[in-house]
């Protein structure tokens, strides 16, 4: 008896976790959709801002020297999300695995727990 309450305990901790883990995995879902959007408008942005450029690269005036200076900027802010999304698919791989595992030990212990209650009745 004693250990059907064991393997009861254990199924009922593997669902919280399970909770919890989905719960991270729908954040860093809309985390990453986040970062596509976002990624989608600075590209929009620099797009534009280079017409923009190409439109007024004869002139040697500040407003050339202005639009290349929000371009690299927006580069930047490109290539830092680029950089940041890889460690998200990390994340998001790691708590995948860890749900699979937790969904493993979960079927193991509902068998083990049949064959308890077999053997106790």
């Amino acid at each position: 008896m004693a250990m059907a309450e064991g393997i009861m305990k254990r199924l009922s901790d593997i669902k919280q976790e399970r909770q919890w883990i989905s719960g991270e995995i729908d954040f860093l879902n809309k985390r990453v959709d986040d970062f596509k959007r976002r990624i989608q408008r600075v590209e929009a942005e620099i797009s534009h801002l280079q017409e923009i450029q190409d439109a007024v690269s004869n002139s040697e005036d500040r407003s050339s020297n202005r639009l290349a200076g929000l371009m690299r900027e927006r580069r930047r802010h490109l290539v830092e999300m680029q950089y940041a999304l890889p460690s998200v698919y990390e994340e998001l791989k790691r708590l995948e695995t860890g749900l699979i595992h937790l969904q493993e030990e979960a079927h193991e212990l509902h068998i083990n727990l049949s064959f308890t209650t077999m053997s106790i009745s």
